[in-house]
């Protein structure tokens, strides 16, 4: 369907439904931030449709997610289809850059969730799937007084997942990375600090990398202090239609991006023709050993939108989903609901199909070798629709939510081994409620803990609730009842304790006592003033918060809020400092934790600040350092009047710090660390 058609019956669908308040164009402007400035966004029909389609979501929630449920046929994994060429055949088997061996690998040899017998099983139950949807999608909607047509599907593409973000608590703390340490330059805050993320930004202590995703353009910057020098740049339009993010791995460069191909198809009752659009994911490898001339090495092309992608050693693990708006005519066309990964469709034992479907997406996921990066270690599908992702050292868990608002009763969790390449779905299971993003996943000594708010459709309240999981995805433990009437803002845990704020007026934030799986417990509950969106250790006894202050007697917004808690007893946390910035109302890292630079080592953190100064809309990067008896000490205030992308990134090397601006046209501003933040150069 063409993306102007949809957008016009989104805003048909919806002139007619009253809007409820917590969805009024006043409540959803974070929400609206967030896709914009945090999201990568799949379809462009996001930007556009968010506000009407979050509405479509409430009154005919039907992408209700895969409700897969576990099976007790165990299917052996069996490896894509390879290039039969000599190369592949003679590739050895390599140890586990995470450190898995074959231990590891023989127990994912199997996976508790059953492959089709042939395409033409998946066909039909796809195809009995999308009925469903529809179905649903008319009943609802013919409820509500709505006349559809179509555009529920558009709905459930405005309303996808805000973000992806988890962490591993198995480190002491969040401090700078080894290569922080040792080599003094900052690195993109990750999720887990053994698995490395993409990014729009990256050092490696000589080389600033910058993608500008509006021009489809890459740089390499040598930065020697507080001086800059373009070494190379990169067009990427006759490769991709817009960059995601890229990695940095050695002298290799891996560019993530979207690419998309139209055809002209035939509708199957008439003579009309409709343009069709292939949307895929492509990644283009350099070899960058000479930073002023890349050269491609390979480049592998993966269909769906792009999702998210970790790297583990030399492997890159990429994500994607797949989905048609129409299946074929027949269950003979593969190529109209069949992924393919580097031009070969997936064959049918590659592809996962859950007991009972509800959702015609794909989560399509391939391990690709840096050292081989035209090629594909392996690709595996599951007919299903993740939100949020968490990737520990040896799995990948994906969070599909069943359901939306307060219709969400569960939420379903996919587990994936992974190793030397190679993916396997190896447990399923069900929580009840709803995860706030991936930061409310954890795995620790094989078990995961999560933290859900769940919604009664009723009484039209919430409650939030723990769980334990262990390496089967059954429940072991569970807290249920917890802050009824509010919803989880920012979780994070820290070896046998978790910390998760809720909020509603004021900020409880709750410890909880996890050394027993099976019976976890709360140890503390401290209630302050507004919440914490994102929370970060900053050493062994301090945990920093950032989010908003409130009012708590009316919640009017009074500015972003920095917290300190002094977690040393964790049956008696205390909010030992805080910070309220009165200018500023949103920053890009309460929703996308790899906008914010933070080295605990350096004691250093910064993030990009929005809001109003006299009457004028500013974006400042702001930089902190903390003090145990001053508390936090604002190092860096810095803002370009004519920044028209809105958008500002931090990095340093050594004792210099950069402000980068990364879209349209490039600046980087360097300040002197060691002269308190004293402007020392520019590049433009």
């Amino acid at each position: 369907m063409d993306e102007n058609k949809m957008l016009e019956q989104i805003k048909c669908a919806a002139e007619d439904v009253e809007i409820p308040e917590h969805l009024r164009p006043e409540a959803i402007d974070d929400i609206i931030n967030t896709a914009n400035k945090a999201k990568k966004v799949h379809r462009p029909i996001y930007q556009y449709g968010l506000a009407a389609a979050a509405c479509l979501v409430v009154v005919a929630s039907v992408w209700l997610g895969a409700n897969t449920q576990k099976s007790g046929t165990k299917t052996e994994s069996v490896q894509m289809a390879r290039d039969t060429s000599s190369a592949d055949a003679a590739a050895p088997a390599e140890a586990s850059e995470s450190g898995a061996g074959s231990a590891a690998d023989a127990k994912a040899a199997d996976s508790p969730i059953p492959t089709p017998g042939s395409y033409e099983d998946l066909y039909e139950k796809v195809a009995n799937a999308k009925k469903q949807q529809l179905r649903q999608v008319e009943e609802s909607a013919s409820d509500m007084g709505i006349n559809y047509d179509g555009a529920a599907g558009a709905a459930e593409g405005a309303a996808g997942g805000a973000e992806n973000s988890a962490v591993q608590s198995a480190a002491k703390y969040e401090a700078a990375s080894d290569m922080q340490k040792e080599q003094g330059f900052s690195t993109t805050n990750l999720q887990v600090r053994a698995v490395d993320e993409g990014d729009i930004i990256k050092n490696d202590g000589q080389y600033l990398y910058i993608a500008d995703t509006l021009d489809n353009t890459f740089q390499i910057i040598r930065a020697d202090g507080s001086l800059m020098t373009q070494t190379a740049e990169l067009s990427m339009t006759q490769k991709m239609d817009s960059i995601y993010e890229f990695y940095v791995t050695g002298d290799t460069l891996t560019i993530i991006g979207a690419s998309s191909q139209a055809s002209l198809k035939q509708n199957t009752s008439d003579d009309v023709y409709r343009t069709v659009l292939s949307n895929q994911t492509v990644t283009v490898t350099y070899d960058i050993r000479d930073r002023s001339m890349p050269s491609e090495i390979g480049s592998v092309t993966q269909d769906g939108y792009y999702e998210t992608s970790r790297r583990n050693g030399n492997y890159l693990y990429l994500f994607t989903n797949y989905y048609k708006d129409e299946l074929p005519a027949y269950p003979a066309q593969y190529d109209g609901y069949i992924p393919a990964v580097n031009g070969r469709l997936l064959t049918a034992d590659c592809i996962y199909l859950p007991e009972y479907i509800q959702d015609s997406s794909y989560l399509v996921v391939s391990g690709i070798d840096l050292r081989k990066p035209d090629q594909i270690s392996d690709a595996k599908t599951v007919v299903t629709n993740g939100q949020h992702y968490y990737a520990s050292t040896e799995n990948i868990y994906v969070a599909e939510e069943q359901g939306y608002g307060y219709d969400t009763n569960k939420t379903e969790i996919l587990k994936l081994h992974y190793a030397n390449g190679q993916i396997t779905p190896s447990a399923v299971g069900v929580i009840r409620g709803n995860l706030n993003n991936s930061f409310s996943m954890d795995e620790y000594k094989g078990n995961l803990r999560v933290v859900t708010t769940a919604y009664d459709s009723k009484a039209q309240d919430s409650t939030n609730e723990l769980y334990v999981l262990d390496e089967s995805l059954n429940i072991i433990g569970e807290i249920k009842g917890l802050a009824k009437g509010e919803k989880i803002y920012s979780a994070r845990f820290f070896g046998d304790t978790g910390y998760f704020v809720t909020y509603r007026e004021t900020d409880p934030l709750f410890s909880v006592d996890l050394s027993d799986p099976a019976n976890p417990k709360v140890m503390g509950e401290l209630k302050v003033t507004g919440f914490s969106n994102y929370l970060h250790f900053y050493n062994d006894h301090l945990l920093l918060g950032l989010g908003e202050e409130t009012d708590p007697k009316t919640g009017a917004h009074l500015g972003l809020k920095l917290s300190m808690f002094d977690i040393s007893d964790p049956e008696n946390v205390v909010e030992v400092h805080k910070y309220v910035l009165k200018d500023y109302n949103y920053a890009d890292a309460l929703y996308n934790y790899k906008e914010m630079l933070i080295d605990p080592e350096k004691n250093i953190f910064g993030f990009a600040g929005y809001g109003n100064r006299k009457g004028n809309s500013v974006v400042d990067y702001l930089v902190f350092s903390y003090d145990p008896e001053k508390g936090f000490i604002n190092r860096l205030v810095y803002g370009e009047e004519d920044n028209e992308s809105g958008k500002l990134r931090g990095a340093y090397i050594g004792n210099t710090f950069y402000v980068i601006q990364p879209f349209g046209e490039t600046s980087i501003t360097s300040f002197d660390m060691n002269d308190k933040f004293t402007k020392s150069g520019t590049y433009r």
